[in-house]
């Protein structure tokens, strides 16, 4: 297989390479192992979606208690993205993945043993931290791994951590129907992540991007290095992390409030309110595989995302499940091909070193909606009462509004710019 240039170095400037011991797997097998890495990690991180009805029963949690557990994931991604966005580069991508998959494995068995919020909140905080690790090492791997089709790196990546997130609520939904529901999920989960991580431990690494240099303390490499964003990726950027800011403030009332809110609505069922977040994450991930073309693509695709939500609204405030289903189906729709479009035509402008890091960026942008918007929700849902609409009244005014703004900046954007990757 290919392996990483680093011949621009001099021998006095890098360390000597210690020979590595290990499974020298092929090209298909790490591209499957990366992919699958981020996959059961976001999936452990989504499990709790439809278990949060049933969490707040068993420790007697109010709505901002939920919140908090679904915040106390989003903090450690905020902070840990930009300050470890770029340790792959130096200490190599399997190591940094490796180290990720035993942080979510400490994650889990907190959940197994959990019995209080203060539990909850450090299983959460945990998973977030080992999903900071693997985010920016993954889209970076799959990017040296595909050096010759960056625009299927790009797929995979998104493929990849759409489908965990999406696949998360519904496997937990589906395994609280055995044993005991708040503790089979993450057994199972325990097991695929132990299973992962001897999977990496066996393969060969390959030698990291940037090595630490001879005549530089190694711990230096550790701190937080400073966000960057190429000059030429600068506007797209900005597109791609506000159109993910709003989706995930959207993604993020479906996997915290919404649960617990339509509870009655859909039968107390465990697996339907798990349903419910994954039509909503499931359809972003299949319109991430459509090969939807058009000049103003991620345009269309936003305002079919302000539909989505003004169909949310009806449904809410009609109580009727079917609506809310197909507005799931067309948020998560809109939200797939226009997050895709965006992030494709950065992550291909984007010169190879600066990937793990613009990528790490973009998320912290992108996991804040998952967090601020659905902490003020649940607050003012304790304050005003389970009975008022608080979270479709504000999807429906702020993030509407918001949503078509972008179409109509987006539609301005000259269309090359999202043909760019093309010739790049």
């Amino acid at each position: 297989m290919t392996q990483i240039d680093t011949t621009r170095a001099t021998p006095s400037t890098r360390r000597a390479p210690r020979p590595h011991s290990g499974w020298d797997a092929p090209t298909r097998v790490r591209i499957t192992l990366t992919a699958a890495s981020i996959f059961v990690l976001l999936v452990g991180a989504n499990l709790i979606t439809p278990l949060f009805p049933l969490f707040s029963a068993r420790l007697g949690l109010t709505t901002s208690d939920v919140t908090l557990a679904f915040v106390a994931y989003i903090v450690p991604l905020v902070v840990g993205l930009p300050i470890v966005g770029h340790w792959s580069d130096h200490y190599g991508r399997r190591a940094v993945m490796a180290v990720a998959v035993v942080v979510a494995l400490l994650g889990t068995a907190a959940f197994v043993t959990a019995q209080s919020l203060g539990a909850l909140v450090l299983g959460r905080a945990l998973h977030g931290a080992a999903v900071a690790l693997a985010t920016g090492t993954a889209a970076a791997s799959l990017r040296d791994l595909l050096r010759e089709r960056s625009e299927l790196a790009t797929a995979l990546t998104l493929l990849s951590s759409a489908g965990g997130v999406a696949a998360g609520p519904f496997i937990g939904g589906l395994l609280a129907q055995f044993g005991d529901p708040m503790h089979t999920p993450y057994l199972v989960h325990g097991a695929a992540v132990v299973v992962l991580l001897g999977l990496l431990i066996a393969v060969k690494p390959l030698p990291p991007v940037a090595p630490p240099p001879a005549d530089h303390p190694r711990w230096l490499t550790l701190m937080p290095a400073m966000p960057r964003v190429s000059a030429t990726t600068r506007r797209i950027f900005t597109l791609a992390a506000a159109t993910g800011f709003l989706s995930f403030a959207v993604f993020g009332y479906f996997l915290a409030i919404a649960p617990g809110r339509y509870a009655d609505l859909l039968g107390g069922s465990r697996l339907m309110a798990g349903m419910l977040a994954t039509i909503a994450l499931g359809s972003s991930a299949a319109a991430q595989l459509a090969p939807i073309r058009g000049a103003h693509k991620a345009a269309v695709a936003l305002t079919l995302m302000t539909g989505g939500l003004a169909l949310a609204f009806y449904a809410d405030h009609a109580h009727t499940a079917p609506a809310l289903v197909v507005a799931g189906f067309l948020i998560g729709s809109g939200q797939g091909v226009a997050f895709r479009t965006l992030f494709a035509t950065m992550s291909a402008l984007t010169p190879p070193r600066e990937v793990a890091r613009s990528v790490s960026l973009m998320y912290v942008v992108t996991y804040c909606g998952s967090a601020i918007p659905v902490l003020v929700l649940g607050m003012a849902i304790d304050h005003f009462g389970a009975d008022t609409p608080v979270g479709v009244y504000f999807v429906a005014t702020i993030v509407m509004a918001a949503l078509l703004a972008l179409a109509c900046l987006r539609y301005r954007v000259p269309a090359r710019d999202e043909f760019a990757h093309h010739g790049h």
